[in-house]
């Protein structure tokens, strides 16, 4: 009888250990991955080569009808893609929006009835940050070869207004930033269309 309850008490001990151990070991793996919010995607930086559609801080669209990109200088870390996008959020119409300090590319998704561009514009530089161009992606059929990009670097760049340009033939991206004071997609699309290819939606 002695023999039986040694053996019952050395179980239930047993059993608490092994579960404690249990306990211990699931919250030392829960505190030894934290969730960094940047390598889980909130910030993904454009990589110079051909991914550059795809490598652009994603928005959820489903929202809103429209949708706007600005490349914004004076973003540093976490705390200033929060400060803008609740700048941006703000503005009556907007949906969802993101910021990258790292690419320092910010997008946007709004209703175009209730939100003006201009408003947009303002709510990033009342956030304390300089708006160095609005960013346009664009999908351009025909482009097979270096000389294709080449051919539509070269009409970009003489767009008045256009201060960066990446076109890319494996992916047949332009990615265009440019003064919207001083030009528009519209503009830039034909400049596109007249150098002998054809921006796809």
């Amino acid at each position: 009888m002695k023999s039986t309850k040694t053996l019952l008490t050395l179980a239930v001990i047993g059993s608490g250990l092994a579960t404690a151990g249990l306990v211990l070991t699931g919250n030392d793996l829960g505190g030894a991955c934290p969730v960094d919010k940047a390598s889980a995607g909130a910030c993904c930086p454009v990589s110079g080569s051909c991914d550059i559609a795809k490598d652009a801080c994603p928005v959820d669209l489903t929202l809103k009808k429209a949708t706007a990109a600005y490349q914004v200088s004076g973003m540093s870390c976490g705390a200033c893609e929060t400060k803008l996008t609740q700048a941006l959020g703000k503005v009556a119409g907007v949906g969802e929006s993101s910021a990258c300090a790292k690419t320092g590319l910010t997008k946007v998704s709004y209703d175009p009835t209730a939100v003006k561009k201009d408003q947009l514009v303002a709510a990033i530089k009342a956030a304390g940050y300089k708006l160095d161009g609005e960013v346009v992606e664009l999908k351009v059929a025909g482009l097979d070869c270096t000389a294709c990009t080449g051919t539509v670097s070269k009409a970009l760049t003489s767009v008045e207004g256009v201060k960066a340009q990446k076109v890319c033939a494996e992916s047949k991206v332009a990615m265009v930033t440019f003064d919207p004071a001083k030009t528009s997609r519209e503009t830039i699309v034909a400049a596109i269309d007249k150098s002998g290819f054809k921006v796809t939606p």
